[in-house]
């Protein structure tokens, strides 16, 4: 899971205000059972990054919501 709302960046591991937020990085995996996964690294002044694995879709909205968000505007 990660998500956008709030001005927070929930993951299954951390909620990150968005003004602290300062690199998403993400690598596409195939796992033991051949599904394909996303690994996202989301970088703040934190020097260990929060780590997600999640789906291409989750990831896909996460960024157009982070893009809106960071430009500050809404759908």
């Amino acid at each position: 899971m990660i998500t956008l709302a709030d001005k927070l960046i929930t993951t299954d591991r951390a909620t990150i205000p968005v003004d602290k937020l300062q690199h998403v990085s993400y690598e596409y995996l195939t796992n033991i059972e051949g599904k394909k996964e996303v690994k996202v690294k989301i970088y703040t002044a934190n020097p260990n990054p929060v780590i997600q694995v999640t789906d291409h879709q989750t990831l896909v909205t996460f960024l157009h919501h982070l893009k809106l968000e960071k430009m500050g505007l809404s759908e």
